[in-house]
């Protein structure tokens, strides 16, 4: 026997509809099976990957960190979660992969490019000819 949610009155079985105040009586059964058991919307993000967790704000700020001081840290872990099925893990891949990458340039490339620039012409005069 199915009761309604609306006003609580009893209804017969198969009825679609309550007697007593005419709401939907499947509305309500499906209420009591979402209740019962998780099922997935097509917009929820883990739905595809329910045991999964988004990734925490202290986990993103090591991975940026370790990054600064071990750049390919950030290229890998950016390359591994960009493959990932779940929006936010794959975004943060995104941009880790980015930093790395811009980092490198900074941290190495740079650096380099100053001293062939700046620091061999001046020692130029030293040399013998």
């Amino acid at each position: 026997m199915r009761y309604c949610s609306n006003c609580g009155t009893a209804s017969e079985e198969g009825a679609n509809f309550c007697a007593n105040c005419g709401s939907s009586l499947q509305r309500n059964q499906e209420e009591v099976n979402s209740k019962d058991f998780y099922s997935p919307k097509e917009n929820d993000d883990y739905s595809s990957t329910s045991n999964q967790q988004p990734i925490s704000g202290g986990i993103k700020a090591l991975l940026y960190i370790s990054t600064v001081f071990i750049t390919l840290i950030g290229i890998i872990v950016g390359i591994i979660y960009m493959s990932d099925p779940m929006e936010e893990k794959r975004k943060f891949g995104k941009g880790l992969l980015i930093f790395g990458i811009v980092w490198t340039i900074v941290a190495f490339i740079l650096p380099i490019i100053a001293f062939v620039f700046f620091a061999l012409p001046y020692g130029m005069h030293y040399m013998y000819f």
